[in-house]
């Protein structure tokens, strides 16, 4: 019979009367469209020959096929309603829709097609993400879920609430990266994550968002898809290489090195990817993440170098430095007052220069200064104390990755958020992998040629616990690790402006 299977490339619209064997790649959570009632889920299926489609299960049918079309399973599928879709709706996988209800016949094969399907998978390695940063790419990922932090709630930019959660993944060279879960996954994906975190479950998800949010993470879009310990190769052996390592992560686990701030792994920018900043402006309308390579001088001096911030959201906080209150931005009942670096600053380089801002761990690189001890220098009577201690140009030519911010939705004036400060032509061999655990032979592997943020100079300390009361000592490394432009207080107006030929200039003058 099997002469008679369609191939999904052969079906159309016009095909009537067609049989097609599938395997299931992926079957996403329910959602509502955004604009009506209507619910629906997504399921990537891909014949013997490596075709692919999605098919749609609407409202209702949904419940019904809930314990079918299962991911890595093969199923005869039989005359399901097939159509075009619009451009705009368009997945992945081509224009060709597939719609699956109760109409449609469903019959599931005792076939194993595990290393088929395994052999189709694509996963983006840990220390590769950057690559893909701030780009529409989807990327797939697989890793062990090692931890999972309390929900908590943001406001966005369009005036919305959105739950999100964040899951620690952990690869076989104990690396780590933080995955974002939004909304619906919160109330799904995470639920199971937690009800199994003691099994250390092994997580394969498609279509995720690299972003530069927290250093380099991941997050879920809208059509994300996660599998939990599927049986195919891969999860395999990260099954097998969690149990042979089970001692190392716990002990990853209890310490929670991820948690501290150390520099993230980033290549050097390709001179195709540096932008001129008198450029910047011209191509707001279909870029808004820059690489520039230029000098950083801080020329307002009476400005604020830190803020009090949710050791959680990191947003503005009114409670004194170290009190315990509820915030009203993430919801947490428990967060702490944390204090924050953050300075505004003019970036030149030979054509023009631009003003943006810094937050978090970059504004303490680049001043060389932890939040703490900035607000320690800071008092009423003289705001310019700090300028004894901090350091206020960077002579030398750097990177900055910067993210463009429009001030509102009113008005074409944008802001610069310098995300990410690296050396210049900094290449540095044999890095032993972040989270790298002492006397583990599992990860004696190194990565080669992965430049890293600037580190800070040897005689300074980033980080000091002040000398207050026990209940403080949340208050140092992981208090001050999440450099979030976005979650900020409002910034000062970044306008690209001339580069500055006059080095006579008074300091903070235009």
């Amino acid at each position: 019979m099997g002469e008679d299977y369609k191939l999904i490339a052969a079906i159309t619209p016009n095909t009537t009367n067609w049989t097609a064997k599938v395997v299931v790649l992926e079957k996403s959570s329910a959602r509502t469209a955004y604009h009506s009632p209507t619910k629906y889920q997504n399921v990537v299926l891909m014949d013997m020959e490596r075709n692919k489609v999605q098919a749609t299960i609407y409202d209702t049918n949904i419940q019904a096929f809930q314990d079918q079309l299962l991911p890595s399973k093969t199923y005869l599928i039989s005359n399901a309603a097939v159509r075009l879709t619009k451009p705009e709706y368009r997945s992945t996988v081509g224009e060709i829709q597939w719609t699956i209800s109760g109409r449609t016949k469903v019959q599931e094969l005792q076939e194993d097609h595990t290393a088929f399907i395994s052999s189709t998978y694509v996963y983006t390695p840990f220390d590769r993400l950057h690559e893909h940063m701030d780009s529409k790419t989807d990327i797939s990922n697989i890793g062990v879920a090692i931890d999972i932090k309390p929900k908590r709630f943001i406001h966005t930019r369009s005036g919305t609430q959105s739950c999100i959660q964040d899951v620690v993944l952990v690869n076989q060279r104990f690396e780590t990266v933080l995955l974002t879960m939004w909304d619906q996954f919160v109330e799904k994906e995470c639920i199971y994550i937690s009800d199994n975190f003691n099994k250390k479950p092994i997580i394969v998800a498609s279509h995720l968002k690299v972003s530069s949010f927290s250093g380099v993470s991941i997050s879920t879009k809208s059509n994300s898809t996660f599998s939990f310990n599927p049986p195919i190769e891969q999860a395999t052996q990260l099954h097998n290489w969690v149990q042979e390592n089970n001692e190392q992560l716990s002990q990853v686990f209890m310490k929670k090195d991820y948690l501290s701030t150390k520099p993230t792994k980033l290549s050097s920018p390709g001179k195709e990817q540096i932008t001129d900043i008198r450029n910047i402006q011209g191509l707001l309308v279909v870029q808004h993440h820059f690489w520039v390579e230029a000098r950083a001088y801080v020329r307002v001096f009476n400005q604020s170098f830190w803020y009090m911030a949710c050791d959680i959201c990191n947003k503005i906080s009114s409670a004194s430095f170290g009190e315990t209150y509820a915030c009203i931005f993430c919801k947490s009942p428990n967060a702490r007052a944390a204090a924050r670096a953050k300075v505004f600053v003019e970036l030149e380089d030979s054509t023009a220069s631009i003003n943006g801002t810094m937050i978090g761990e970059p504004a303490e690189r680049m001043l060389q200064c932890s939040a703490y001890r900035l607000m320690t220098l800071t008092s009423p009577a003289n705001q310019l104390q700090v300028l004894d201690e901090a350091r206020i140009t960077v002579e030398e030519n750097h990177f900055f990755y910067l993210k463009a911010v429009k001030k509102d939705g009113h008005t074409d004036q944008w802001k610069y958020d310098i995300i990410f400060m690296l050396e210049p032509s900094t290449i540095r061999e044999n890095v032993q992998p972040v989270n790298h655990p002492e006397h583990s032979s599992s990860t004696s592997q190194t990565i080669n040629f992965v430049p890293q943020l600037m580190p800070p100079p040897a005689k300074r300390v980033l980080f000091e616990v002040p000398p207050t009361s026990a209940s403080n000592k949340r208050l140092t490394e992981e208090t001050l690790l999440h450099s979030n432009a976005e979650t900020a207080v409002p910034k000062l107006s970044a306008i690209a402006t001339p580069a500055m030929k006059n080095k006579e200039k008074v300091p903070g003058s235009k």
